[in-house]
């Protein structure tokens, strides 16, 4: 095929194959997590999150950061207050 005329689609592969998104899905969480002043989670756990799309991800982060959280607070004696973290 010498023609780019005689292309009549193409199809990218975004599930890791070509491009490895994981270490930038981590910090686009990471970022999230921070800017709502909430326990960053790392690349390693991050990636263990990663399947099903960017709604269960960050659902599972939140989730996490919840219970990160309020470990965090009981450990330095204060309730473990999640009103602010977005259901």
């Amino acid at each position: 095929m010498s023609k780019f005329e005689d292309i009549r689609g193409v199809a990218f592969d975004l599930d890791g194959t070509l491009v490895d998104s994981a270490p930038g899905l981590a910090a686009a969480v990471d970022m999230a997590l921070y800017a709502l002043e909430l326990p960053v989670a790392g690349e390693e756990r991050v990636i263990t999150w990663i399947g099903n799309g960017a709604d269960v991800l960050m659902e599972r982060a939140l989730t996490w950061a919840r219970q990160e959280r309020a470990t965090l607070r009981k450990t330095m004696g204060k309730p473990p207050v999640d009103d602010d973290i977005p259901a």
